[in-house]
């Protein structure tokens, strides 16, 4: 059996730390059969806003009827001058 593992993650900013809306997607950004690495990326942000991330890891079997599975992850948030 065979799995394909894909994450996606979004920036997300809030002005009330309720409501969020994306702020930037770094969409398929890894994809392998086995290892993922994202190191010292960064991401510029306007201040005045909470911003948090959110991260959705799939995994996807092989082959015609192949199952999926996904789980959601959300950072804490934090508040940028």
């Amino acid at each position: 059996m065979q799995w394909e593992y894909w994450w996606c993650i979004v920036v997300q900013r809030s002005s009330d730390g309720v409501h969020w809306e994306k702020e930037k997607s770094l969409s398929d950004i890894l994809k392998s059969d086995y290892e993922y690495y994202l190191d010292n990326y960064s991401v510029s942000v306007q201040g005045g806003y909470y911003y948090r991330v959110t991260c959705t890891h799939y995994a996807k079997e092989s082959g015609l009827f192949g199952g999926s599975q996904s789980v959601n992850n959300t950072s804490n948030s934090v508040w940028i001058d």
